[in-house]
């Protein structure tokens, strides 16, 4: 009775009877299946490479492609607090560009991104370039006849050097400063027969540039500047009139991508004080055209493409453009400030190649009107002919 009962309790008991025992998840793996997983191979059916082409056209644009793996687009960004030297772009393509004709000002269409990250677009400069940016050009205007009562033709050939760093402060902020130096050799006019009308041959401008940027928040870019000068024939004496207190005050309000909108002032310390508005829009309506019209130097750009590898602007502006020196004419024992105001109409190239950027333009100079503040005869020059070259880095 007991073994019958033993025998049948071990018939109960699971024996693989020569065979050793799987678990459920390797007797799945033995089994036959219709289902196929893949991951990420290069290599797939027909099925499994026309959903990578419609997945690569929906999150790549269009990219051609027979996998499924995701790449997430580069998108070039400058670090707010970095080098801008750093990641430079490929050969011919600055990963940093500045506008020289900004007059100084932002760029407030390339609003920055939370945390301070700056998205760079293709066209114009971006809002603020960090380190040291120099600039130097080189102006001409050929004789032209002085009006009465003085005599004879007037020339001008100038230089302007500046050289200002720029680098980030509390809050996102920015600080700009640097020296400015100018140079200009004039020809007449007079002929020693209308003393009060005689200018020196050559003056000077020693200036030291300073502009603080807020942040862009909103939409909203606020800036201020403050540009002392010394400029004089350095003939006799310096006093107050070879001081020139020069500022300025402007709020940028981005609307969209495509507007903005500037309004703001310029004071000029001239024999006249003069105070101008700075106001105006800014209108990008795609990659080719820039339309900056702020007065009181408007301008309007369009890019050309890139002949023989160099990125080329074509632009047309307007300016109007007044300085001022203390001087000592030859023939009178005192001295007194000058001033010389015009209206200029030029059109040029710009041309960006790598670190360097550089223009070449021409145009017409007109409503030429030199101005004494005590001594002296004021006098009119004839319009004429304008030429400048320049190069930014």
């Amino acid at each position: 009775m007991t073994t019958s009962f033993m025998l049948l309790l071990a018939a109960t008991l699971p024996f693989s009877w020569g065979t050793e025992e799987q678990s459920p998840y390797e007797q799945a793996l033995s089994e036959d299946s219709s289902w196929v997983a893949r991951g990420q191979s290069p290599e797939t059916d027909a099925a499994t490479a026309q959903y990578a082409s419609a997945t690569s056209q929906q999150y790549m644009g269009g990219a051609q492609t027979f996998s499924t793996a995701y790449t997430a687009p580069i998108i070039p960004v400058q670090n707010y607090s970095a080098s801008p030297y750093m990641n430079p772009g490929a050969p011919g393509y600055p990963m940093q560009t500045q506008d020289p004709f900004a007059a100084g000002a932002v760029g407030p269409y390339a609003s920055p991104a939370p945390g301070g990250i700056y998205t760079r677009g293709i066209n114009g400069p971006q809002p603020v370039r960090f380190g040291w940016s120099n600039r130097y050009d080189v102006s001409f205007i050929p004789g032209q006849n002085a009006q009465t009562p003085a005599t004879g033709n007037f020339e001008v050939f100038g230089v302007d050097i500046e050289k200002i760093h720029t680098k980030p402060i509390w809050g996102n902020w920015t600080w700009a400063m640097g020296p400015q130096f100018s140079y200009r050799s004039w020809q007449g006019p007079g002929d020693g027969i209308t003393p009060t009308t005689d200018l020196p041959g050559s003056v000077y401008r020693l200036g030291l540039d300073m502009v603080l940027r807020t942040p862009t928040v909103n939409g909203w870019t606020m800036e201020l500047g403050f540009d002392p000068s010394i400029a004089s024939d350095f003939r006799s004496s310096l006093n107050r009139d070879a001081v020139l207190l020069d500022a300025h005050a402007v709020a940028f309000w981005q609307i969209n991508p495509k507007w903005t909108i500037a309004a703001g002032v310029l004071y000029w310390d001239r024999v006249d004080n003069i105070l101008l508005p700075y106001a105006g829009v800014i209108w990008t309506p795609n990659d080719i055209w820039e339309l900056r019209l702020i007065f009181p130097k408007p301008r309007i750009s369009a890019f050309l493409g890139t002949p023989m590898g160099v990125p080329t602007w074509l632009y047309v502006g307007a300016e109007y453009h007044v300085e001022a020196y203390q001087v000592k004419p030859k023939l009178f024992a005192e001295d007194t400030r000058v001033q010389l105001a015009d209206w200029r109409v030029t059109g040029g190239l710009k041309f960006e190649t790598g670190w360097l950027t550089s223009f070449i333009e021409g145009g017409y100079v007109f409503d030429r009107q030199v101005d004494y503040k005590s001594i002296g005869s004021d006098f009119d020059v004839d319009n004429g002919f304008i030429g400048r070259i320049g190069f930014r880095y």
